[in-house]
């Protein structure tokens, strides 16, 4: 493969620079696991983050929308914790410039 070429003429890879999101096949109910020279690749995640998007292992989005939803409560906090009003307009418009 591609990627084994590449590790043999740059260099090795290294087991733990390289994550891979075991699935479980339907049919069979089982794991695939993956070796990179003999060894395993990941003890089992949950999800692995990849171009800024968390996949699960059962393909749901739902790890994602929490990890979006927590990055928006941070900013929404530190904009309320920063400003001493109450005014909605300036909330807001503090939050459409900030976050």
């Amino acid at each position: 493969s591609t990627m084994y070429q590449n590790g043999q003429t740059n260099g090795n890879f290294k087991s733990q620079q390289i994550n891979a999101l075991p699935y479980i096949l339907a049919k069979k109910n089982q794991k695939i696991k993956y070796k990179l020279n003999s060894q395993d690749l990941v003890d089992d995640p949950n999800s692995v983050k990849d171009l800024g998007v968390l996949i699960s292992n059962d393909l749901s989005a739902r790890a994602h929308c929490n990890y979006i939803a927590k990055k928006a409560l941070r900013v929404v906090n530190l904009i309320l914790r920063s400003f001493f009003s109450g005014n909605i307009t300036l909330l807001t418009r503090a939050y459409k410039t900030f976050a």
